[in-house]
């Protein structure tokens, strides 16, 4: 088996980095539009009441 070339190594780390900016914004969009719903908000706050 070859090795990766450095220039493909990079290449490689760079689109996972990509993926991975993406995949957070993902997750921050969805967070933010569940907070959007105040019904969401009220169960998630009861729920980590209960745990207290």
């Amino acid at each position: 088996m070859t090795r990766p070339q450095p220039r493909e190594h990079a290449q490689h780390r760079k689109g996972w980095r990509v993926v991975a900016w993406l995949a957070a914004a993902v997750v921050l969009a969805a967070v933010f539009v569940a907070y959007r719903n105040p019904h969401f908000v009220v169960d998630i706050a009861n729920r980590v009441w209960a745990c207290f």
